[in-house]
């Protein structure tokens, strides 16, 4: 009697379920998801983490050379050099667009001379980034950088710099662009004093801030890339004695790269810079503040072995001219280097 019952409450289950299963087996997606409400898609790498989604870049740069005036002054002092650059990028999407993506970056910098062992100097720099590309005209670009300088055979000499810097790029018709930026940067040197004269020091800490804004218009044919550029900041130091270290410096500098072919490209610059000093007096006259104008010409050539190696030779010459007499001086130096990026 009891499985008579239970077999007439399935076949009367069956007779109002079945028609119910049958139209929602008829009909489709589009008929059961409203169109007004957005719809989500999950695809695999937005489940990744930032650094999972970044890429790694790395270029790794050998120079060896040789520099008739290593220590920029009157006295020519010429030596040969190496110098060891090595950077590395992290660079991954923050947005899903991948319009802004986060920058984190590294590097490396060893020089060294066979015999002037005074200027031998490595820098390490940490920087921390952000590039938002707003559209196809806009891009802006900010960030942290901090380097510390160590002058291996001169200890007092080294120093931490700290910089918050931005920059606003606009692409225009024709091939063309422009970008402005501006930097503020804060410098200590840990083992170096303040002077109140040239011989009796200061139980503070020397430390400068810098200030600057850079300003670039460029314009790319087929074959070339023709760059002006406009750089201004004023350094301002806690050093008492005739305030040495605090100046203005402006700078124009012009450039032209070239394509000779799919192989090797060339690039000449050259560059005015006029620094002027806001007490800093010259040795012959106490009267007369110190003002230096400086030239620098510089062209290479290159060769790309490959899409990972490069090869380069340059040549550099500098010129200072200044109303005090012992800061005038000229030199130049020749460096041929590789470049090789993984």
């Amino acid at each position: 009697m009891a499985k008579a019952k239970f077999t007439a409450l399935l076949l009367l289950a069956a007779f109002f379920l079945l028609p119910v299963f049958s139209f929602a087996a008829e009909i489709g997606e589009e008929e059961i998801v409203d169109e007004n409400v957005p719809k989500i898609y999950i695809e695999e790498e937005d489940e990744y983490t930032f650094f999972q989604r970044g890429k790694v870049k790395n270029m790794l740069a050998v120079s060896v050379g040789y520099d008739n005036n290593a220590h920029l002054d009157s006295e020519r002092t010429g030596d040969a050099f190496g110098q060891v650059f090595f950077k590395t990028n992290f660079i991954s999407p923050i947005t899903r667009d991948k319009r802004v993506q986060g920058i984190l970056g590294y590097e490396f910098m060893n020089l060294m001379y066979a015999g002037e062992s005074g200027l031998d100097v490595i820098r390490n720099s940490l920087t921390a980034g952000v590039e938002n590309k707003i559209n196809k005209e806009w891009e802006l670009r900010g960030g942290y950088r901090m380097d510390a300088y160590s002058y291996i055979n001169s200890g007092s000499d080294k120093f931490f710099e700290n910089s918050l810097y931005w920059n606003v790029r606009q692409n225009l018709p024709k091939k063309m662009y422009h970008q402005l930026g501006y930097e503020v940067a804060f410098k200590n040197y840990p083992s170096r004093h303040t002077r109140l004269t040239a011989t009796i020091d200061t139980d503070k800490k020397r430390n400068d801030w810098r200030n600057g804004m850079n300003y670039e218009v460029g314009k790319y044919f087929e074959k070339d890339l023709i760059r002006l550029s406009y750089d201004y900041f004023n350094n301002n130091s806690n050093e008492h004695f005739l305030n040495y270290y605090d100046y203005d410096s402006y700078k124009i500098t012009a450039s032209v790269t070239h394509l000779f072919n799919d192989k090797v490209f060339g690039l000449v610059s050259f560059s005015r810079q006029y620094r002027g000093y806001r007490s800093r007096t010259i040795t012959l006259d106490t009267g007369v503040k110190e003002h230096d104008r400086t030239y620098l010409f510089a062209t290479a050539l290159y060769y790309n072995f490959n899409k990972q190696l490069t090869f380069g030779l340059s040549y550099t010459y500098r010129e200072n001219v200044s109303n005090e007499p012992i800061e005038n001086y000229s030199g130049s130096l020749i460096a041929i280097s590789s470049y090789y990026r993984f």
